[in-house]
């Protein structure tokens, strides 16, 4: 797994929600399928 999870990067608001989403929505195709940028 390439990506990190950044919150510490985003000071809150949106952002942090945001960025955790996508974080979170990355991880979860990360975990349930094998990715050719693993």
């Amino acid at each position: 797994m390439k990506f990190v999870f950044r919150l510490d990067a985003a000071p809150g608001g949106p952002v942090t929600r945001g960025h955790a989403f996508t974080c979170a929505v990355a991880w979860l195709t990360e975990f349930s399928q094998v990715n050719p940028y693993t």
